[in-house]
């Protein structure tokens, strides 16, 4: 696990073509990436730099790592989880390792299958290989996006890093900021991919590769859900699911470092937590964070329930109410771009404590709601006859319903289904978002969301949501957070649920018919069969942030304000001011939670970015 970065010189004269100092600054912006080793390797037009997270081989998967007479070069942020099946498979074809690393397993099956190697290798990564013979470089992100990918291509220069900080201390990228991508952020939470903040850096999408030879750039697509011939008709076996998640949680087991937990005493996690304890004899420690005093405490109780059941070393982290601005504030620092969830918080507590009690690995549940049904969305559709009636009413009947009535909020919800779609999981007031946000309509967000949201007719409604929430809320949301969070702390977090075996058995078969009442069925049955029947028959709770209560007290709210109108210079051709001064004026703001939060967190960023 690590940071990567590199630059390639695509103009032959450029004066800095091998320039460490541009590495280095790249580099220093990612030390909590990977606190424990550094490393550089430049040849010709190339340049590639790491910071190291020790996870496997301490003592031998230094990067960047060369082969074969250094005719091939890595550097590599992540983990091949199969790699002990691929170095058994290359080992029967007489080839020598060096070390007893991932990373070197990964460059010799390159140099031994070219860059078809990546539909073999399973697991969460970044990565570029350097091809000293065919002058070939290869840039890959994993198949969800699991690990971040930033890149830039200009006349001059072909840029990349695991983050976005990293490549602006390049100082050879143009970093003006990209007012579309801030106007999605207010509505969504985060910035939709390949977007950034920035206009000229991207994100890498999942399951895509970037090849550069001869000074060509080539971005491609390796690998995808395959919804070619529709869903298939066979049922989901919850016993299929369960040797799956069993083989990916071994898989995702294996490390040099202590392993732990994320328990909040919810369905996925605690399901997780459970097969790990199964096929794991040591002991390890879990984890859970709750506002004090707070109805998530109620989360807290089965998380207990479950670390005692299994007998296992359990942490209960309590956060006040009056701490979460500042911890918020602190971990902004480490966010690349802003990102708002209401857990986001609870998340970072729970890596400063593993870091704490020298846990370097904490497996996670992210991506069973997505992959198995979990979310009401899913169940909620457009396509009924009364959507299909409403969302043709003109605008001008519209206007007349009460500005901020439940009946016209929910009539523009059906007239435009991408909106719909954002705001289900955003939670943003779509009134005070037109009010705050300059030069928007619906009609153009709408239309501006179709790069984003997919609409395949080829498969059930339910399964085209999920797949939405996979490539998007999923992605730009839930993984960046753990990414975020736990790389703030110099650990490692990791997904079994997205191994991609799981994923495609769940989604190119039907699923047990699920209910509003009892999402993730399939996994239900699992916990059932696994001695969890409470958790199994809980209902599903969200982590419910506190800040509801704590607009309501003035010091709070004094800060918040005093917070997003300091950000003023940076974002006053974006933001209308004035309707902020109306939005704090109003009695009832605990409405507008998530309006009030995706500001704060943005104007936060610039301050501490742009300070």
């Amino acid at each position: 696990m690590c940071g990567i970065a590199g630059y390639i010189t695509r103009a032959c004269n450029n004066h800095i073509a091998n320039n460490n100092k541009i590495l280095q600054k790249m580099l220093s912006k990612m030390v909590h990436r990977g606190p424990d080793e550094s490393g550089e390797y430049s040849h010709e037009y190339i340049n590639l730099g790491m910071r190291r997270l020790i996870i496997i081989d301490k003592s031998k998967g230094s990067q960047p790592m060369l082969l074969e007479n250094d005719e091939y070069a890595i550097i590599f942020n992540g983990e091949i989880f199969n790699y002990q099946e691929l170095r058994k498979n290359l080992e029967k074809d007489n080839i020598m390792f060096r070390s007893n690393s991932d990373t070197e397993v990964l460059l010799r099956m390159y140099i031994r299958h070219g860059t078809d190697c990546i539909n073999r290798i399973k697991g969460m990564f970044a990565f570029c290989i350097y091809d000293k013979k065919k002058k070939l470089t290869w840039i890959v992100r994993d198949r969800f996006g699991i690990k971040p990918l930033y890149y830039s291509i200009t006349n001059d220069f072909l840029v990349f890093s695991s983050s976005l900080d990293s490549m602006i201390a390049s100082d050879i990228i143009n970093s003006e900021i990209d007012a579309t991508s801030v106007k999605l952020y207010m509505l969504l939470s985060f910035i939709p991919t390949p977007n950034t903040l920035y206009r000229n850096i991207f994100k890498l999408r999942p399951g895509h590769q970037i090849v550069y030879k001869e000074n060509q750039v080539t971005i491609s697509k390796y690998w995808d859900i395959n919804y070619e011939h529709g869903e298939k008709r066979d049922e989901c076996d919850y016993e299929v699911v369960e040797k799956l998640l069993n083989e990916s949680i071994n898989q995702h087991s294996v490390s040099d470092q202590p392993v732990g937990t994320y328990l909040s005493g919810g369905l996925d996690s605690s399901l997780i937590t459970k097969k790990y304890h199964s096929s794991y004899s040591k002991s390890f420690k879990s984890y859970t964070a709750n506002i004090k005093n707070h109805e998530t405490d109620e989360d807290s109780k089965y998380a207990n329930k479950v670390s005692k059941n299994l007998r296992i070393n359990h942490t209960n982290i309590k956060i006040k109410n009056e701490d979460f601005l500042d911890m918020l504030d602190e971990l902004i620092e480490y966010m690349d771009e802003p990102v708002y969830d209401s857990s986001i918080v609870a998340s970072y507590q729970i890596a400063l404590a593993a870091k704490k009690d020298g846990v370097k690995v904490l497996l996670a549940g992210n991506g069973a709601d997505e992959i198995f049904g979990g979310y009401r969305r899913h169940y909620w559709t457009l396509r009924s006859i009364l959507g299909g009636k409403l969302k043709y009413l003109p605008n001008w009947i519209i206007k007349y319903f009460p500005k901020d009535g439940i009946i016209k909020h929910k009539i523009l919800q059906l007239k435009y289904k991408n909106l719909s779609y954002a705001i289900n999981f955003s939670g943003v007031n779509l009134s005070i978002y037109q009010s705050i946000v300059k030069n928007i309509s619906l009609e153009s967000v709408n239309t501006m969301l179709n790069n984003y949201f997919i609409d395949n007719k080829d498969i059930p409604f339910s399964k085209n949501m999920m797949l939405m929430d996979i490539k998007t809320y999923l992605l730009d949301n839930g993984l960046s957070i753990l990414d975020k969070t736990t790389m703030g702390a110099s650990i490692e977090g990791r997904v079994p649920f997205l191994d991609h075996n799981v994923v495609e058995y769940a989604l190119l078969n039907r699923q047990k018919k699920n209910t509003i009442k009892n999402t993730k069925s399939i996994l239900r049955d699992i916990a059932r069969n696994n001695s969890l029947e409470n958790i199994a028959m809980r209902k599903k709770m969200g982590f419910d942030q506190p800040l509801k209560t704590l607009l309501k007290k003035q010091l709070t709210l004094e800060k918040i304000k005093n917070r997003i109108i300091a950000a003023k210079p940076y974002l006053n051709t974006i933001i209308d001011y004035q309707s902020i001064e109306k939005l704090f004026k109003k009695k009832d703001k605990e409405n507008y939670t998530e309006n009030v939060m995706n500001l704060y967190c943005l104007s936060t960023w610039f301050i501490k970015k742009y300070r």
